[in-house]
């Protein structure tokens, strides 16, 4: 049994245009049946009532089933036999079936011989020559024609073929029966050769069919004729009143009709295949088709002259016979053709489809001819089921019509295609703006990171692409949360875990999704960071009421920007879960439930920003907001605790507290320039060491193979001819030990940390060209390399230097839209009772199952997904450029990287991070089966209305406010008592205190 998915999609198969052009010819037909003062047209163009449409419907199938009745009586069904079968399919244990089925059986007659003349004569010319005299001689020319003939075994065979079509009742088909027409045809098959086996050209006994279909409703919907034909005894009405009725198009009883109709169309599909086939046998043969009834082909048959009474129609009233009596009685008030134009249209059918069988009967042979495959039997029973399709298709492109028309009319009304964007948009704009209150109006997820009274360091956002690929900010009903629990834990490794004491934010996300198999817009997480700041970015899960797992982390500076993109994973619903589970064992529901409940649980997901600079502070003892223009000092100091891990007792102010600001600062950068001192000693010390070992491998070389002097070359001047090799060495010494004193200490100690140092060419150098062949030549240049590119790095200036040397429009690469919602933070609401978070997702699955009628509202996992994009400048001179980031190392070490230095800044968890925010996201999205339109036009369903009722549950919970506080005002009230009068009355803020109580327990 089909389902009514066939017809689910009116674009797959529904040509508006070319239906027009299909109704447009047939009114021609229509106003040659009515009179000249009626105007009927497309119903499309007659302005009419909703109601309207319901009626169009109703309409159009009483007329399909009046036709397919008519249908029916040229097949054979009489009136009696018509009010039988009602009678029997009123009961609802016997199911009333149209059944065709038939045979084909192949059997040998006889071998004959016979003698076949070849089509093409030959001519021969003889010559014969006569003597008439001595001296005369005559010729005569004689012309013979010859023709070829060849002795032939045939081969005789006999087809024969049956075809029955009745009705019967029940499941046996032996059993009442009521029989329509039935016919056995036979004809001669000859096949040349001799017979040497048992094959025969067709199978010897071929089955055709059966092919059923359920005539139940048709004469269900059919009330007691007194003839076969009649367009008053089609009963057909739509139930509007029921719970499933969405449409016109879309209710159970349209979709029982289109079932109908399509299993109709189905039967006579292979009907007409069927006769095709069983003509077939004549078309191969070619002993057949030289008889004058086999050049008649059924596939030349058609029904385009036969009239189709189902059209969409609507009445034009014609206002200038108003004052004409005869005429003000034939107009009704609706729209609708009235019911003797149906029996007018029904009678052209009927005068139509009997004068295209009479022209059959005058051209095929009489059915009574056993003597042939096919007569014009079966040449009705193929005109009427290609009329049949005709029916079916003309009443479902009606259907589909009505559909259409609303969806013109909704695009017509509001003057655009509306898409998921354009419903995106509306729904960021107008949401918040007339369903809440000022203060609980959504705001977009795009947040400044910043101290109290200065200018942010960066800016955090998640984005949603259009179908552009414009980004847009999402919007998310946030709070502050204060209270239990005063800080989070947030482990770092396996024996530190870190407390964050900062503010803490909760965010509800409710996306939406149009279409079943439609994937979600692409959402990105973005991180961006000013020139000459910087700060801690962690992404991870709440694990439990007071604890935050990070699962990446990264340090964002100076104008960087990372774009991390965001996979959402839908949970199935409440009720979709407890259906699947309700016939498991009580073991495999225990642990369905647990895994749930970890997956709710596992859900919300958390973004952790941390300030460096106001940690800084703490950890060192200096006063809030002494290291904000120190630049060189904050960066220097960075990179002592990230790159060298030095301890911060080290680089502390640990001196009285009635220090001013800038004295405390001055004691810290000492102890900083002295650390990096030591450092550059160490690294020099190092350096030399390395420098000694290489001499002394070199000298223990050239002990070993002396050079020749004559090749040496020291600078541009070549070596003398007579200098000694410890002459040579000396000078070479000395050169090396001058620049090494040019060279300062940072330098060395990146070419003691393994730096590139590429050998320059002799021109850059300005040397002489050095001979290949020589090892102490060979050192000569590499040492005039080192010295070029330490000279090289000691003129480039330091990040400090740059830093101080140059400043740039740090919002420059921001968009204006991200420039005005990231730079100043929103001013939340604050919920001063504790909340776990763990908690909320759970609390939202069971208030989804209570209030979501539709089932349709689900948790969401928000998961970052594998390829990140950066986007970095080396420095202030360079362009930004652009990279991708992929691999798992590479995440893993700036991981590694970011906690390093947030536990030296927590002193390995024992000083709080208070200069942190968390912002912690509960996401759950509403699935519409259907794009944006088709919510609105097949399922009659106001999406706006949904997510309004869904968000404001989602905004009531994590306020934990009555939904009816939210609203803004009475009339909003009002409109929530229509749509969702159970969140009005039910006390949905004490359920989330029962639940609360419940997981503190």
């Amino acid at each position: 049994m089909r389902t009514p998915s066939r017809y689910s999609s009116p674009t797959d198969r529904f040509n508006e245009h070319q239906f027009r052009h299909s109704v447009k010819q047939a009114l021609v037909e229509v106003r040659k049946i009515l009179s000249t003062a009626r105007h009927p047209v497309r119903a499309s163009e007659v302005d009419h009532q909703y109601t309207d449409k319901y009626a169009l419907a109703e309409f159009l199938t009483n007329v399909a089933i009046a036709s397919e009745l008519n249908v029916l009586d040229r097949l054979g069904l009489d009136a009696d036999q018509l009010a039988t079968l009602q009678d029997l399919a009123a009961k609802d244990d016997e199911e009333v079936t149209l059944r065709l089925e038939g045979t084909r059986n192949c059997t040998f007659v006889e071998e004959r011989k016979t003698t076949v003349e070849s089509p093409h004569e030959h001519t021969v010319e003889v010559e014969e020559n006569t003597k008439k005299s001595f001296l005369e001689q005559m010729t005569k020319t004689t012309s013979v024609k010859h023709k070829v003939a060849t002795n032939v075994i045939e081969n005789v065979w006999s087809v024969e073929n049956t075809c029955d079509v009745f009705i019967y009742s029940g499941s046996d088909p032996t059993k009442n029966r009521v029989e329509l027409q039935s016919r056995t045809g036979s004809s001669e098959v000859i096949t040349p050769g001799r017979r040497t086996n048992k094959a025969t050209p067709y199978p010897a006994e071929n089955r055709i069919g059966p092919f059923e279909v359920s005539l139940s409703w048709l004469l269900r919907n059919v009330s007691a004729p007194t003839t076969a034909a009649g367009g008053d005894k089609a009963t057909f009405k739509i139930d509007r009143d029921a719970d499933k009725c969405k449409t016109p198009r879309r209710n159970e009883d349209s979709e029982t009709a289109l079932e109908f109709f399509c299993d109709v169309d189905d039967w006579c599909k292979n009907v007409v295949l069927a006769l095709d086939d069983m003509e077939s046998v004549g078309n191969r043969d070619p002993s057949i088709g030289s008889k004058p009834e086999s050049k008649l082909s059924l596939r030349s048959i058609t029904s385009k002259a036969i009239f189709v009474p189902v059209l969409p129609l609507f009445e034009e009233k014609d206002t200038n016979n108003e004052d004409d009596s005869v005429a003000a009685e034939t107009q009704s008030p609706s729209p609708l053709l009235s019911s003797n134009d149906v029996e007018v249209f029904l009678s052209e059918q009927c005068c139509s489809l009997d004068a295209a069988i009479s022209g059959l009967n005058n051209t095929y042979p009489e059915s009574t001819k056993h003597s042939v495959l096919v007569s014009s039997l079966e040449a009705k029973l193929y005109l009427l089921a290609l009329h049949t399709k005709d029916i079916v298709k003309c009443y479902t492109n009606g259907m589909d019509f009505i559909e259409s028309m609303l969806t013109n009319q909704l695009e017509a009304a509001i003057g655009t295609t509306i898409d998921r964007d354009n419903f995106f948009e509306y729904m960021s704009t107008a949401l918040g703006k007339i369903l809440f209150k000022d203060v609980y109006v959504p705001t977009p997820f795009s947040f400044a990171v910043r101290q109290p009274g200065h200018s942010p360091e960066g800016a955090i956002s998640i984005e949603r692409f259009d179908d552009d690929g414009k980004a847009h900010p999402i919007i998310t009903a946030a709070c502050k949360v204060d209270g239990a629990p005063n800080s989070i834990g947030m482990p770092i490794n396996a024996a530190t875990s870190v407390e964050l004491t900062g503010s803490k934010y909760l965010h509800g996300w409710m996306n939406c999704r149009f279409g079943a198999n439609s994937s979600h817009p692409r959402h990105q997480l973005t991180a961006r960071a000013r020139q000459f700041s910087s700060f801690m970015f962690v992404i991870g899960k709440m694990s439990g009421p007071d604890t935050f797992e990070p699962q990446e982390a990264i340090i964002i500076s100076n104008k960087d920007e990372l774009f991390l993109p965001l996979l959402l994973e839908e949970l199935p619903t409440a009720k979709a879960f407890k259906d699947a589970i309700s016939s498991l064992s009580p073991e495999q529901r225990r642990f369905a439930e647990a895994f749930r409940a970890m997956q709710l649980s596992s859900s919300v997901f958390g973004l952790l920003t941390i300030q460096l600079k106001p940690q800084l502070e703490a950890l060192l003892g200096l006063s809030p907001r002494s290291l904000t223009k120190e630049v060189r000092l904050s960066e220097d100091l960075l990179s002592l605790f990230i790159d060298y891990q030095i301890p911060s007792d080290l680089l502390s102010y640990d001196g009285p507290d009635d220090l001013e600001a800038k004295e405390k600062v001055a004691i810290v950068k000492k102890n900083a320039q002295n650390v990096l001192g030591m450092i550059e000693g160490l690294k020099e010390k190092e350096i030399k060491e390395q420098v000694a070992k290489a001499d002394m491998a070199f000298e223990m070389k050239q002990a070993e193979y002396p050079p020749d002097p004559e090749s040496i070359t020291f600078g541009s001047a070549p070596v003398p001819a007579g200098t000694s090799s410890a002459n040579s060495l000396s000078v070479m010494r000395a050169k090396r030990s001058a620049r090494s004193a040019a060279v300062p200490p940072l330098a060395m100690a990146r070419m003691a940390a393994g730096s590139c140092m590429p050998v320059p060419a002799p021109a850059m150098m300005g040397s002489a060209p050095v001979v290949l062949g020589s090892a102490r030549a060979f050192q000569n240049n590499y040492d005039d390399a080192v010295a070029f590119d330490m000279c090289m790095e000691d003129e480039a200036p330091t990040a400090a230097e740059r830093h101080t040397s140059s400043r740039s429009d740090s919002t420059s690469h921001l968009t204006s839209e991200h420039r005005q919602t990231n730079l100043v933070e929103a001013k939340l609401p604050t919920v001063t009772k504790g909340t776990d978070f763990t908690a909320i997702p759970k609390k939202l699955d069971r208030l989804y199952e209570e209030y979501d009628s539709d089932d349709a509202l689900r948790a969401t996992t928000i998961k970052v997904g594998e390829c990140w994009n950066k986007k970095s400048q080396a420095n202030l001179l360079s362009k930004m450029s652009e990279s991708t980031i992929n691999d798992q190392k590479e995440k893993s070490t700036m991981k590694a990287k970011a906690f390093d230095l947030l536990d030296a800044l927590s002193r390995s968890g024992a000083l709080p991070i208070a200069c942190s925010e968390l912002h912690v996201i509960v996401c759950s999205t509403y699935g519409f089966e259907r794009s944006v339109v088709e919510t609105v036009i097949r399922d009659n369903m106001n999406p706006i209305e949904k997510v309004e009722t869904a968000f404001l549950l989602l905004n009531s919970t994590i306020r934990n406010i009555e939904p009816k506080m939210l609203l803004k005002d009475d009339a909003q009230v009002a409109k929530l008592s229509q749509t969702a009068p159970k969140m009005v009355t039910a006390g949905v803020a004490d359920e989330i205190d029962d639940d609360e109580a419940e997981a503190n327990a």
